[in-house]
């Protein structure tokens, strides 16, 4: 299971059990609602909107509420709307895995090896079991960025109502971000702020996680940010870039080296 978004391999798949011996199941940790308008369910947040093609189904065949998913969806005939991937039918010391067995599948979306990889996506210090089945928002990718949201067209900054269902219901009036490497700050009506300080070591980059997108941020300066009392101040830092980018190129990091010595793919 994982402890503070760590794996340790001191874990039982039968975590309790009732008085008779029967398999207690744990409680869901998320649990969101996917509604017609993106409108919260009886728990959970908002923003999951009924799309095709939005969301990914990870299950395993061994375990049966993952196969009941599997059910529902050829029942709903959702099929050719939402995607799926299958772990292996051997619980490792790591526990469900993607890979060559027969009948199982590679995570075709995320690109992980492990299910609890999936878990810490979405909550990096997370604690508690990495189970199936999981219905992964392809959209949102969940934590992968806040201030921006990420489309099959590409990359757009994200609207006040999406940032807004991103935070929830946390009552911190400054929340920090990252991964899109784009530095900047949202104030809301509400007065919370999100703030993304950007990246030190990369101005640009392309991925394809959920969709193919590309970050710019046009020149190779390191970015960080300093926040004090609230206040955030955004620096942009002159370095030697051009050895960052030689040693990437030597390392066979072409990609990398552009994105060090410009800012740009």
């Amino acid at each position: 299971m994982l402890v503070n978004g760590k794996w340790t391999e001191d874990w039982q798949p039968v975590q309790a059990k009732d008085e008779k011996g029967g398999f207690v199941r744990q409680t869901s940790s998320f649990r969101n609602w996917v509604t017609p308008d993106g409108s919260a369910g009886p728990t959970g947040e908002a923003g999951f909107e009924a799309s095709a093609g939005r969301y990914h189904l990870y299950v395993a065949y061994i375990c049966p509420w993952a196969s009941r998913t599997l059910i529902g969806r050829k029942l709903k005939g959702l099929e050719d709307v939402i995607s799926v991937s299958v772990a292996e039918p051997l619980l490792g010391k790591q526990g469900w895995r993607f890979g060559d067995y027969p009948g199982a599948t590679e995570d075709h979306v995320n690109g992980v090896t492990y299910m609890h990889e999936i878990y810490t996506r979405t909550a990096p210090d997370f604690t508690g079991r990495a189970t199936v089945p999981v219905l992964w928002d392809k959209q949102r990718n969940t934590i992968e960025t806040f201030l921006e949201t990420i489309e099959p067209e590409g990359i757009r900054p994200a609207t006040d109502a999406e940032v807004v269902a991103r935070l929830g219901a946390r009552p911190e009036r400054l929340t920090l971000c990252g991964h899109s490497h784009l530095p900047g700050e949202r104030l809301l009506g509400d007065g919370r702020r999100v703030a993304n300080p950007g990246s030190v070591g990369l101005q640009a980059f392309d991925d394809d996680h959920p969709f193919r997108h590309i970050v710019e941020n046009g020149d190779p300066k390191a970015r960080y940010a300093i926040v004090e009392s609230e206040q955030i101040a955004f620096h942009a830092v002159t370095y030697d870039h051009a050895s960052a980018a030689a040693k990437a190129e030597r390392e066979g990091r072409e990609d990398w080296a552009r994105a060090l010595a410009t800012g740009r793919v």
